[in-house]
């Protein structure tokens, strides 16, 4: 068992069609021979039990697809396949990996952050591929001409924390009512 007790699973894929896939998870934690025949067998039988009549909706229309013996025989042989070469437990790490890192940023992690600082100095951060974020300085003159300073782009700093406050643009509305309000 990995951390928190939390089993390796891993998920086998087998697509009959584009739009219909068939997927059975599993556990990595033993990948013998016979259990990866076993695997390949439920995946080769859930693909068999497809059936015309399975997986209605409410409005009463069907999403499955009759299969033939040979869509079985290459389920089962996908199966077999991803369980040689596919590194399902990697897979599971990678995949708990990215939700702790998206956990940690609160939302999507960014490739990278770029950020001025009070001295008009440009700093990139970027994170690693654990989400740990590394502020790294740019070089003058790369952000110059293309980006305008917050000062340039009338934002001032922000006093309870890093970075910038700008006021938003008025839409044409506010303006007239602040307009008209400003006449009485």
């Amino acid at each position: 068992m990995s951390e928190a007790g939390q089993l390796p699973l891993g998920v086998l894929k087998y697509e009959v069609r584009p739009g219909h896939s068939h997927h059975l998870v599993i556990d990595c934690s033993d990948l013998s021979g016979e259990v990866m025949e076993d695997y390949a067998c439920e995946l080769a039988e859930s693909v068999a039990a497809c059936e015309e009549g399975r997986h209605v909706d409410a409005k009463g229309i069907s999403h499955a697809f009759g299969h033939t013996a040979e869509d079985e025989r290459k389920a089962y042989k996908a199966a077999i396949e991803q369980l040689l070469y596919d590194d399902l437990p990697g897979e599971v790490e990678e995949l708990r990996r990215k939700v702790a890192a998206h956990k940690r940023w609160g939302g999507q992690v960014p490739a990278a952050v770029v950020m001025p600082t009070q001295d008009g100095q440009w700093h990139a951060i970027v994170p690693d591929q654990t989400g740990t974020p590394w502020v790294y300085d740019v070089r003058k003159g790369i952000f110059e001409d293309i980006v305008p300073t917050p000062a340039q782009a009338g934002a001032v700093p922000d006093k309870q924390g890093i970075g910038y406050l700008r006021r938003p643009k008025w839409s044409p509305a506010r303006k007239l009512r602040s307009l008209y309000a400003k006449l009485q």
